[in-house]
């Protein structure tokens, strides 16, 4: 008997015609990735039915909860192109998306390539709540998106969806090639950097259904951290004098540029710890706001 393997499991996406509901007249796209973790779970409901001998009387599924992440390394393959998109609720006008209020919702197929038994498992519903992107030395870029869905169907074969395309040649992004500008300024000295984008949903469940209606956008809050050598006071003050900045992240691969644009953040921390003899670093969380300028908290361009 095959036992499933991680190397033959493939990811493929699809968008939704409405929630919940794969759109058949479109093709299925592939996913890159390194990892995901898509489940489902439910909720336990206990009878309190008082029997007089100790014993429970019956136990039943409750809601079901879907979800999950998938990891990857970030590139300017249309997969990660679509995501991000869809993480904004924005729609791309000259190649720049912004903060919008558009929900999309997709169905996954993931494949257990080397069995054959209930090897297809198509998760609907998949809305994304989270992307975050990690930065840092002699490294890949790596990206984990964060779902929140409504259901699973377990086939034992490939539901009809027309011929799925495959994930390009497109070459991952890497820390070497990454520029990034502070205050409008380049900055050399960073040695990590993450920011995450949420909106804030959760599922929402109704009387007569165990799944989730479609769960509403909440607001688009965006965090990261900042990591630095400690060479002057610079980004400290800025955190001590609460004193606005902005910051422009660029990767490229040579032929392709992917930006991430913090038109306006705030600083809400500055520690430089000492340890050892090793070289000392500050880290800056900080908090992406609303800039009236670019009538958006990040705008992400994806100029070719």
């Amino acid at each position: 008997m095959a036992i499933a393997n991680s190397s033959q499991h493939t990811l493929f996406f699809d968008a939704e015609a409405s929630y919940g509901l794969q759109d058949s007249s479109t093709a299925f796209v592939e996913m890159e990735h390194t990892g995901c973790t898509f489940n489902v779970t439910k909720s336990a409901i206990e009878s309190e039915r008082l029997r007089g001998d100790r014993n429970i009387d019956d136990s039943r599924h409750g809601v079901i909860t879907v979800g999950g992440e998938v990891t990857a390394e970030l590139s300017y393959d249309a997969c990660h192109l679509t995501m991000l998109e869809a993480v904004l609720g924005g729609t791309y006008s000259s190649d720049i998306v912004k903060v919008g209020v558009t929900q999309r919702s997709f169905t996954f197929e993931r494949n257990y390539k080397d069995i054959t038994a209930g090897d297809f498992h198509y998760f609907q519903g998949m809305q994304l709540n989270t992307v975050a992107v990690s930065v840092a030395p002699d490294a890949m870029i790596g990206v984990t998106y964060g779902f929140v869905g409504k259901s699973l169907t377990v086939a034992d074969a490939v539901d009809a969806h027309g011929s799925s395309a495959s994930a390009g040649s497109v070459k991952p992004f890497d820390s070497f090639s990454a520029t990034i500008q502070e205050g409008g300024g380049a900055i050399a000295n960073v040695t990590a950097l993450d920011f995450t984008i949420e909106n804030g949903m959760s599922p929402s469940f109704i009387v007569g259904s165990p799944t989730t209606i479609q769960p509403p956008l909440g607001k688009a809050r965006v965090t990261g951290s900042l990591t630095a050598y400690f060479e002057d006071k610079t980004l400290l003050n800025k955190f001590l004098n609460e004193t606005e900045s902005s910051l422009d992240i660029k990767f490229t691969d040579g032929s392709n540029e992917l930006k991430f644009i913090f038109p306006r953040i705030k600083y809400n921390s500055g520690q430089a710890d000492a340890s050892g003899e090793d070289q000392i670093s500050i880290t800056m969380d900080f908090v992406a706001l609303y800039d009236a300028s670019s009538a958006t908290t990040i705008s992400i361009d994806k100029t070719p």
